[in-house]
Order: C-alpha cells, then sequence, then structure tokens
C-alpha cells in the first residue's frame, strides 16, 4: 500500500497515522484488498471511512464491470482499464493483426478526504501527469484525473482499429485475389463488440455517478469546484461516447464490406454461370447433330459423297442462327 498527502502529491507515506481530516490517497494492490478484514481496518485506521465488506470483495473481483455505488460516507466507482495494446505483425507477409483487447479494473472509494485506489495485476501508470499538477487536490479531482487518463488510452485505440480495418475493407473488395484472412477478421468484429460492451458499461457508471453529483450537498466544496467537477466529468462521458460510436461505426463498415465482398463474389460467379450458358447454347445443337449422325444405323444422305460438307455447313448455319439470337436479344435489351 502506497499513501499519498493529495495537498502534496510527490510526498510519499509509510502508513502513517494522520488526522482522518488529512486528504490523502490510498494505493492498495488486489491481492491486499483481497484480505477484506485487514483491509477495511487499515482504511477506517488511515482515512476514517469504514467500507462495507461487500465493496471490499468487490474491489479484489478481478472479473467486476464498470460499476457506481453510492454510500453517505464514500461513492465507489470500479472502471475497467484497458491494458497496453499494440499492433503486431505475424504470417509469412507480416500481415498486421490486432491482439486480444485486454483489461482490468481499477476501483475508487471516494470520500471527502481520502480517495482509496484497488488496482489488479498489471500496475497501470495512474500517476502519469500527476507531476504537472500545482498545489494540492481534492480526492474528486484527482479521481476523475485518473479515470481521464484511462478514457485515454481508449481513444488512442481507435486510429490502429480503423487503420486495420481499412486494410481488411480493401483487401475483400479487391478482385484481383481471394480474401483468406477470415479468422483475424472475425477475431476483430469479437474485439469490437467486447469495446462496444466496455463503453456502454462505463458510460452507465459515468452517468449515475453524474447524476449522484447533481444532487444537493453531494459534493463538500465551493459552487465553481463543483462546476468544474461536473464539467470535467461530462468531458470524460463524451470522451467514452466517442471511444463507443466509433466501436459501432467500426462494426458496421466491417459489416457492409464483407456483404459487399460476398455481393462481388455472387456477381463474379453469375458472370462466368452466364458464359457458360452462352457455350451451352451454341454447342449443345451440334453436340447433338454430329451425336446423331455418329450412330451406327443407316441415316438419310450418308451414302453421299457431299455429306460431310453438308453436315459441316448445316453446324455453322446452326451456331450463327444461336450466336445471331444472343447478340440480337443483348441488342434488343439495351
Amino acid at each position: 500500500m502506497q499513501q499519498h498527502l493529495l495537498t502534496d502529491l510527490g510526498c510519499t507515506l509509510n502508513a502513517t497515522a494522520l488526522a482522518t481530516s488529512a486528504t490523502q490517497w490510498l494505493a492498495f494492490t488486489q491481492e491486499e484488498a483481497a484480505q477484506t478484514d485487514a483491509f477495511t481496518t487499515q482504511v477506517q485506521a488511515l482515512t476514517g471511512v469504514a467500507i462495507d465488506p461487500l465493496h471490499a470483495k468487490d474491489a479484489a473481483n478481478p472479473l467486476h464491470p464498470s460499476h457506481y455505488d453510492g454510500m453517505p460516507a464514500y461513492d465507489v466507482v470500479v472502471f475497467r482499464s484497458l491494458l497496453p495494446v499494440a499492433v503486431v505483425k505475424t504470417g509469412p507477409k507480416h500481415k498486421h493483426r490486432l491482439p486480444t483487447i485486454s483489461t482490468q479494473p481499477v476501483t475508487f472509494f471516494i470520500a471527502d478526504q481520502a480517495l482509496i485506489t484497488v488496482q489488479h495485476g498489471e500496475k497501470l501508470a495512474l500517476t502519469s501527469g500527476l507531476e504537472k499538477i500545482k498545489g494540492p487536490v481534492s480526492p474528486h479531482q484527482l479521481m476523475l484525473r485518473f479515470i481521464n487518463l484511462q478514457v485515454d488510452a481508449y481513444l488512442a485505440l481507435r486510429q490502429p482499429l480503423t487503420d486495420q480495418l481499412d486494410r481488411w475493407q480493401r483487401e475483400l473488395l479487391d478482385p484481383r485475389r481471394a480474401f483468406n484472412d477470415w479468422t483475424a477478421l472475425l477475431d476483430a468484429r469479437l474485439e469490437l463488440r467486447k469495446l462496444e460492451a466496455l463503453s456502454e458499461e462505463q458510460m452507465d457508471a459515468l452517468n449515475e455517478l453524474r447524476e449522484a453529483w447533481s444532487e444537493p450537498k453531494a459534493l463538500p466544496y465551493e459552487a465553481g469546484e463543483i462546476a468544474s467537477l461536473r464539467v470535467r466529468l461530462t468531458d470524460i462521458s463524451e470522451h467514452v461516447e466517442r471511444v463507443l460510436n466509433q466501436a459501432k461505426r467500426l462494426e458496421s463498415s466491417v459489416e457492409s464490406a464483407i456483404q459487399l465482398h460476398f455481393a462481388a463474389v455472387s456477381h463474379q460467379t453469375n458472370q462466368t454461370v452466364r458464359r457458360l450458358t452462352v457455350l451451352t447454347a451454341v454447342f449443345a445443337p451440334l453436340t447433338l447433330l454430329t451425336g446423331f449422325y455418329g450412330m451406327n444405323v443407316p441415316l438419310p444422305w450418308q451414302a453421299s459423297q457431299t455429306a460431310y460438307e453438308w453436315i459441316l455447313l448445316g453446324m455453322a448455319l446452326l451456331a450463327g442462327v444461336v450466336l445471331g439470337s444472343i447478340f440480337a436479344m443483348r441488342f434488343f435489351k439495351r
């Protein structure tokens, strides 16, 4: 556990017993929060905040979705953060593939004089950019800064997703070669749906938090600072909504590209069948005629010395009539 004074974020304490009125940030790991009794006891001893054991268990749950819950003494916000994502190259031609979108929950307990965070697994850079903060900061302000950093990671993910799906769309609609990267495309669709579900959960949690903050005396600050907090929260919600809309647009674009791909394949198949039909229409009567005269039975003109020439002439005339009929039908259709 790390302990920081919010009047001086650069000051790191070591479980120092401060006055409960001192604004501070306590950073716990999932393993520490899993020891429910020890966790709640230590938080109460350092901050005076009595955390409900059920909320402590939720904080230790690595599968907990984004969520908001309000209590008289504190608010609870669970926000699933995006782990570092990088585009990797695999395959014989080094095709770009998107890795699995992995997330982990970060739980915030926000009280009037303290912020308690619980992180899971891989540590996120929550302190990134905190050196730019000058002067004291409130627990609610610090929590919004942390969430904003996490939302920025989702915003940065939009560009590689868009670039990769644009490549697949071009390959899907390329008539010169067949598309054969279906597994990666279907995996990307699953990741887009996962991103969409994550964004919807985050939107629900942030909207519930905004409604809670709209209540009278919900925040222990001056009117100007309360307005600033609400504006920042609205801005974060809009960023999450951008990610959600982008995921929906990309999924819709992929669906449209797949439909166009199969429509193009169907059109090519129809063209091939049409050509085969024309060939069949030309050669079927000729095959019938040659087969008829190829039978080992007495037939008209069989004894004639010019039968071969007459048969060839009849076949040529028949082929000409069939081809002429086909071209005439096309001409009148136009």
